[in-house]
């Protein structure tokens, strides 16, 4: 298993949705970490910031530590939201 950084934009509407499926337990491959290997310092945490405040949509970002073969369903399934 290895930290990775996933990056998500979804529309404002969504991201409490999105953000509720990223720190529930039991999400599939997911599991957020308290601390961090020394290179990422931000591991574990989910970050909301506004790509650009002109448009209706938010970056989610964060370090999760997830099994490789499950990073591309992770994304995939994020990006139905």
């Amino acid at each position: 298993m290895n930290w990775y950084q996933i990056e998500v934009i979804i529309s404002r509407e969504a991201q409490e949705t999105v953000g509720n499926y990223l720190i529930s337990k039991g999400s599939p491959g997911i599991t957020i970490e308290d601390s961090s290997p020394p290179s990422l310092p931000k591991g574990g945490d989910i970050i909301y910031s506004s790509r650009d405040p002109s448009r209706d949509s938010v970056s989610i970002e964060g370090y999760f530590y997830i099994e490789e073969k499950k990073l591309d369903y992770i994304v995939r399934k994020l990006r139905d939201f």
